[in-house]
């Protein structure tokens, strides 16, 4: 994985707090603890899979955060809209 769009100050501030994220997500699935083996980093390093963050109003006006998962042409897609890497034609 790399990052399409590293001087988003969405992601900027993400890599500072990510700590924070992870155990926001474990509290949201009800988790105390979630291993992480080295298959798992292998599934998601060799395929068509992007993590988005997206604190955009329009598609969370409660201004929350979406954490979502797309594959490679929507994330290259997103990362141009923002000004981030160059879509593939």
């Amino acid at each position: 994985m790399s990052e399409l769009n590293p001087n988003h100050p969405l992601l900027q501030q993400s890599r500072a707090h990510w700590h924070k994220i992870a155990a926001l997500i474990m509290v949201k699935l009800k988790r105390k603890q979630l291993v992480i083996t080295q298959e798992d980093v292998d599934a998601i390093s060799h395929g068509d899979i992007n993590i988005v963050l997206d604190g955009r109003k329009e598609f969370c006006p409660s201004g929350g955060l979406i954490i979502r998962i797309v594959d490679d042409k929507t994330a290259a897609a997103m990362a141009k809209e923002s000004g981030g890497a160059a879509a593939d034609s």
